[in-house]
């Protein structure tokens, strides 16, 4: 396992901490507890459920989506923050709202692109860096399915923008932070570049005892040591088993095939509904013409 660099300057003195801590709790805020910096395809929905079984409520992109985020995602990436890359100020309007919704932890994109960010606001927070087993299981994970051309590029166009409004501009965003800059087009070569880059940025910049990297086949035992879950609350010493998603290559391949055969055939797929009934009203108008 990769170890992280100590950079001492990335955390506040004690006393700001305490200050920061307090002033959530003025505010009837939930602070963070959990940071998951940690790339799509690296277990992150098993991961996802593991801390919720731990007690934690965690926000994964499912939820985004299910909620209904991704519009407020979108303009994070838009002009008019403080750097070039980010709107700061809807960043941070966004961790308001999953403060005040209970959430404690962040996993997945488009979280985990703003890990910094958001260690800055909530300095005692854990980091979590899943990872695959190699940077080429990774890569053709990506590739075939969320970074596949079939899965983004619809996405800036109906009926998609329609049915998921604001996944285009959050997807460009994110995978701009990400280290893509050729989208959406995606190579192995430039999947493995980014994926090496990404989790070496990440062991550099945050403090050893905030970090954790881990792979979903470690299962619990790393995860509860790190988290301060004793041994006998932990699940492993209970007999369950670390939770494995159903979010697989094959899943997700098949909703990139199911939104590349809508993208291209929307069309026939809102016609066919209407067509028996347009059948049926021209045979009863025919009918009646005949009669008459």
């Amino acid at each position: 396992m990769a170890q992280a660099v100590l950079v001492p300057s990335s955390h506040p003195p004690p006393a700001m901490q305490l200050i920061a801590l307090l002033l959530a709790a003025a505010q009837g805020a939930t602070p963070l507890r959990i940071i998951g910096a940690g790339l799509g395809r690296t277990a992150t929905s098993s991961l996802k459920q593991a801390l919720d079984q731990l007690g934690y409520k965690a926000y994964h992109m499912e939820r985004a989506m299910k909620d209904k985020h991704l519009v407020q995602w979108g303009q994070v990436g838009l002009e008019g923050g403080e750097t070039q890359d980010i709107n700061t100020t809807a960043a941070q309007a966004m961790f308001d709202m999953l403060s005040d919704q209970g959430y404690d932890a962040t996993l997945d994109y488009p979280t985990n692109m703003l890990y910094k960010m958001q260690m800055k606001r909530y300095p005692d927070a854990k980091v979590i860096l899943s990872v695959r087993k190699n940077a080429a299981v990774w890569s053709r994970s990506f590739v075939d399915t969320i970074g596949h051309h079939d899965m983004v590029a619809p996405m800036g166009r109906f009926p998609m923008n329609w049915l998921l409004p604001g996944a285009a501009e959050t997807m460009r965003w994110v995978f701009r932070l990400h280290g893509f800059h050729r989208t959406p087009e995606h190579s192995l070569e430039e999947a493995t570049e980014a994926y090496n880059e990404w989790n070496s940025e990440v062991q550099q910049f945050v403090p050893q005892d905030k970090l954790l990297v881990h792979r979903a086949e470690e299962g619990w035992p790393p995860l509860c040591t790190f988290l301060g879950v004793s041994e006998a609350d932990c699940p492993s010493s209970k007999g369950v088993e670390y939770p494995h998603t159903d979010n697989d290559r094959t899943h997700v391949h098949k909703k990139a095939v199911y939104i590349s055969l809508l993208d291209k055939y929307w069309g026939i797929v809102l016609v066919l509904p209407i067509t028996p009934i347009v059948g049926i009203l021209w045979f009863v108008s025919f009918v009646k013409l005949k009669k008459d």
